[in-house]
């Protein structure tokens, strides 16, 4: 079952408590899919289980079944037609009205959100990516209002005949959720995005180790290189003795690091103190190297 899905059968589960709450989740439903025709509301759904479902809502509150027809245009899903004057009129108010609901109780904008989605929402799977979706049958200016009013501002996008409505940002994700009631799903997405967010730690830290790693290699090597040539062309002893000694245990010891090498050295000596010497034998040697 997909992320959607999921959310979809939970709503339908978790059957809103208040009547205004059912009616809130209604009208959510018919705002977003809603076509008001000569026979009646006409709802173009993506599962029949979504339709049965907000037949008994219909019948409920309207008094009214619906019916189930085959999807006009062929494909999934299907047409839930139902005939009620004052659902109608409803319908009419949605154009007039600054909400599109109206709030009765703290929790109608919980199930008028929920509403929404449930005839026409999608969200992705979140360890693909992060997207919430809204298909909506022509009403995207009155949606974008109504989530303006919610502080979040979606995109609009055309995908075939349809307009659709959508948020990319993980925190909208993450609220859509939240303000639906889904706080086991809102937090999984969280939970999703800590776990993505510290392996992109785990995997720069490691990264940057293995660059100072290899940074440290190269930087051996092209020293031990001079160092070599001045030792092969009987250069190396015109250095001070304490300076001789420091070079051969560096070309001894040509893959450990300079702490490593700074604990063998006699007299001990720390490693930035063993850093400032390499960097006198070494201009020592590209002096040498320049006269030869």
């Amino acid at each position: 079952m997909s992320f959607s899905s999921e959310i979809k059968e939970q709503i339908m589960q978790e059957s809103c408590k208040r009547p205004c709450c059912r009616r809130a989740l209604l009208r959510g439903a018919v705002f977003a899919r809603g076509e008001l025709r000569e026979d009646g509301i006409c709802l173009r759904l993506g599962a029949k289980e979504i339709a049965a479902y907000l037949s008994g809502l219909t019948e409920e509150i309207y008094s009214r079944s619906g019916e189930f027809l085959p999807p006009e245009r062929g494909g999934r899903g299907c047409l839930f037609r139902f005939s009620s004057p004052a659902a109608e009129r409803t319908f009419a108010a949605f154009d007039e009205e600054s909400l599109p609901y109206r709030r009765e109780c703290l929790c109608c904008e919980e199930a008028f959100l929920r509403g929404m989605f449930l005839s026409c929402g999608r969200v992705s799977d979140p360890r693909k990516g992060y997207s919430v979706e809204f298909s909506l049958a022509g009403r995207e200016a009155l949606a974008e209002g109504y989530f303006a009013g919610l502080s979040l501002s979606p995109r609009l996008a055309q995908r075939g005949n349809e307009r659709i409505l959508y948020f990319h940002k993980e925190s909208d994700v993450e609220d859509i959720l939240a303000r639906m009631g889904m706080q086991d799903h809102s937090l999984a997405i969280m939970g999703i995005r800590a776990e993505r967010d510290l392996r992109s730690e785990i995997n720069r830290t490691r990264n940057i180790e293995t660059f100072n790693i290899q940074k440290a290699m190269d930087l051996s090597a092209a020293q031990v290189a001079k160092l070599r040539k001045l030792d092969s062309l009987g250069l190396l002893t015109n250095l001070p003795d304490e300076l001789v000694r420091t070079a051969r245990l560096r070309m001894e010891y040509d893959t450990l690091s300079l702490s490593q090498l700074a604990a063998m050295m006699t007299p001990k000596i720390s490693r930035s103190g063993l850093a400032r010497r390499m960097k006198l034998i070494l201009k020592m040697a590209d002096e040498l190297l320049a006269k030869h």
